[in-house]
């Protein structure tokens, strides 16, 4: 069996074989998971859709914002005033660490599709029960090319999708600690303790994969050590790395498309084995997002319209646009008068 799966997973036969039957001849399902799947934004998305068709025995849970801080209240009394604190970015980052530690389950961003069954994730012979499950998002190699890809360190884990399947894990507990004690009360202002003001050192991927490399050391291993490991197994079945209470995977599992560090190319790392889920990279977290999604939207409308439709949409926004240019003009123009009558009055009076 391993050798026929080794055949099918090189790159001719992976092309041409749906990897999903790849993947099933030689797993199961796991039997004893939290079925959970907690996603958070102020509105649904259409990726939302492939997480509960992929896992229809799964309780899929979506928060908007009020929910969000609803639940923070119920579960986290003594966090609320710094979730209150956070800006839109750190909340959602703060709020999927505390849903999973009060939880369980799997946390995934509205951004990202689910492309086989959690249950499918690891192979049935591995006992998941406590364990959190994480992925690389991507290996710089060096410190120089760390500051290029804008990460905050050399081997980082991503935090857009993880699951844990049991409540109260160590590594959500000391990262939610963390993030406490970086933000002190009664200001709840960041005091430098994770690094850089940034999102991404103070709620984001820096302060998650120093949590993770943490727990590491205390099991006698690095990331480094997980990776060079993982990338070392022939078959995409057993590319991963269980130290104590966490499993790794490598980061084609979860950054699938990501460009600037998966390999092979986006329209072959679609159909690789390894894959679990494929994130689209909206930036839902950034700002200005809201207006974005709107654009999207609408260009998606047009995709689905004729040539000569397509045609009439692209006329009607040139002539919006000049529309939108005039009046933009004409504003500017009448503050320009209205400052020079203030002018004029000013020195009017002067002179009486």
């Amino acid at each position: 069996m391993s050798v026929l799966l080794y055949v099918l997973m090189t790159p001719p036969f992976v092309k041409l074989i749906d990897r999903h039957l790849i993947l099933r001849l030689n797993l199961r399902p796991h039997s004893k998971l939290i079925r959970k799947i907690h996603q958070t934004y102020y509105k649904r998305t259409p990726n939302m859709e492939s997480w509960t068709h992929q896992n229809p025995y799964y309780e899929t849970i979506f928060y908007n914002d009020s929910d969000a801080r609803a639940f923070v209240a119920r579960k986290f009394p003594e966090h609320i005033r710094l979730y209150d604190a956070f800006n839109v970015i750190r909340k959602a980052d703060f709020f999927r660490y505390l849903v999973l530690y009060a939880e369980g389950g799997v946390y995934a961003d509205v951004d990202v599709d689910c492309s086989i069954p959690v249950d499918y994730w690891l192979p049935s012979n591995v006992n998941l029960t406590g364990k959190l499950v994480v992925g690389f998002e991507g290996d710089t190699k060096t410190e120089s090319g760390r500051k290029l890809h804008k990460f905050t360190h050399i081997l980082q884990y991503c935090q857009w999708t993880m699951a844990v399947h049991a409540k109260k894990h160590d590594i959500l507990k000391d990262l939610i600690n963390r993030i406490a004690m970086a933000h002190p009360a009664p200001t709840y202002k960041y005091t430098g303790l994770l690094g850089p003001s940034d999102v991404l050192y103070t709620t984001g991927p820096g302060v998650w994969t120093s949590a993770i490399d943490t727990y590491l050391l205390n099991q006698g291993v690095s990331s480094r050590i997980v990776m060079d490991h993982i990338m070392k197994q022939k078959l995409s079945i057993d590319r991963y790395f269980i130290a104590g209470d966490l499993v790794v995977l490598p980061a084609s599992a979860f950054s699938c498309c990501a460009g600037r560090l998966s390999s092979p190319p986006e329209e072959e790392t679609r159909k690789h084995p390894d894959i679990r889920v494929t994130h689209e990279f909206f930036g839902s977290w950034k700002p200005g997002a809201k207006l974005i999604d709107g654009i999207r939207k609408e260009n998606n409308d047009i995709k689905k319209k004729s040539k000569f439709q397509k045609l009439l949409v692209y006329i009607r926004r040139f002539f919006k646009g000049k529309k939108e240019s005039k009046k933009e003009s004409k504003n500017a123009s009448k503050k320009e008068s209205k400052k020079e009558i203030k002018k004029e009055i000013k020195k009017g009076l002067k002179k009486v």
